[in-house]
């Protein structure tokens, strides 16, 4: 089965740069992810996909810290419903690479995790940063 790329609209953008930047960049490492489980056939694949997994992680990670300092550079006044948010993502993530372990079924509900938490995140969550911003001629830090 071939999971279909992830594409970037400019809807998705948020107007804040630093935070923009670093959604384009995860949406790399997802598309990544894919291109290895729709084309590679190699003795290693899964190794190499647990690899791609764990950079997943770890980016996700810096990405929220990043944003969250974000947020607490610019008196943001909803950090704490953010991070908390942030922090049940995490745990979700964790949980989601624990149950894979080479199987394509738990792969695919693993992609459709991280599509649906990618886009709905940046469309309902992080877009209230931006207008938050907007509405008080903040220039984020």
């Amino acid at each position: 089965m071939m999971i279909k790329k992830l594409e970037w609209h400019q809807g998705y953008a948020i107007d804040i740069l630093k935070i923009d930047f670093q959604h384009l960049t995860f949406l790399q490492i997802i598309n990544e992810l894919i291109e290895m489980f729709n084309n590679e056939e190699t003795d290693n694949k899964a190794d190499r996909m647990k690899r791609k997994l764990s950079e997943v992680i770890k980016y996700t990670k810096f990405h929220f810290e990043s944003e969250e300092n974000v947020m607490l550079d610019n008196n943001f006044p909803n950090y704490a419903e953010h991070k908390k948010l942030h922090i049940e993502i995490i745990d979700k993530l964790d949980f989601q690479i624990y149950n894979f372990e080479n199987n394509t079924k738990m792969f695919i509900d693993f992609i459709e995790f991280l599509k649906h938490w990618f886009f709905e995140h940046i469309v309902t969550e992080d877009i209230k940063i931006s207008d938050y911003f907007k509405k008080h001629n903040i220039l984020p830090k």
